[in-house]
C-alpha cells in the first residue's frame, strides 16, 4: 500500500514497504555474490596464476617460492580466491541493485549525482585495484624481501596463504582508498 506521490512523482512508501524492499535488496545482493563466487570458483587456478605475477616481477619464481605446510593450505587459498573474486566479480551488479533501491527516494538533482557517483565509484575502484597490482605490489614485495636480507633472515619461501592474503587485502584496500575522492565529491555536491 503506497501513499500519495512525492514532489518528484514517485509513490511514498510506508515503513514496512521500505523494509520489504531492503530485504529484497539484501537477498538479491547475496544471490549475486553467490553467483560471483561460483564463477570465481571455476576460474580459481587462473586467478591464482594472475596473483602470482607480482612475485615473479620481483625476481622470485612463485612456483618454487610459494609453499604450503598444511593439508588444508590449498583449500584455504581456494576459499580466499573464491570469496574475494566473487565479491569483485559481483560488485558492478551489487552497485546497480543498491542504486535501484536508493534512486527512487532521491530528488532529481540528487539522482543525477548518485548515478554519476556510482559509475565513478566503480571506475575508481577498478583503478585502485589496478594501481595496487601493477604499481604498488612489486615495490612492496621487494621492500618486504629486503627487510629479511637486512636482518640476516634467509627468505627461502613464503606460505601461499600468507602471500595471497597479503595481495588480496592490498588490492581491496587500494580499491577502497580510491573511493575517497568520489565520496568527498558526492558529499560536497
Amino acid at each position: 500500500m503506497t501513499g500519495p506521490d512525492n514532489e518528484d512523482g514517485g509513490p511514498v512508501k510506508t515503513f514496512l514497504e521500505h523494509l520489504d524492499d531492503l530485504r529484497r535488496v539484501i537477498l538479491a545482493g547475496l544471490a549475486v555474490v553467490i553467483v560471483g563466487m561460483v564463477a570465481a570458483s571455476h576460474y580459481a587456478p587462473w586467478f591464482l596464476k594472475i596473483l602470482k605475477e607480482p612475485l615473479r616481477r620481483v625476481g622470485r619464481d612463485p612456483d618454487t617460492f610459494l609453499r604450503t605446510f598444511t593439508v588444508t593450505g590449498a583449500m584455504n587459498v581456494a576459499i580466499q580466491i573464491v570469496v574475494w573474486g566473487g565479491l569483485l566479480l559481483s560488485l558492478p551488479v551489487i552497485i546497480i541493485i543498491v542504486g535501484r533501491y536508493l534512486i527512487p527516494a532521491l530528488y532529481r538533482r540528487e539522482k543525477g549525482a548518485i548515478v554519476v557517483g556510482l559509475g565513478g565509484a566503480l571506475l575508481m575502484f577498478i583503478a585502485g585495484v589496478a594501481t595496487a597490482y601493477f604499481l604498488a605490489l612489486p615495490p612492496a614485495l621487494k621492500v618486504l624481501c629486503w627487510f629479511n636480507e637486512w636482518l640476516g633472515i634467509p627468505l627461502e619461501f613464503l606460505t601461499v596463504t600468507d602471500y595471497i592474503g597479503f595481495v588480496l587485502i592490498m588490492m581491496v584496500c587500494f580499491g577502497l582508498m580510491f573511493e575517497l575522492p568520489v565520496v568527498v565529491l558526492l558529499l560536497g555536491h
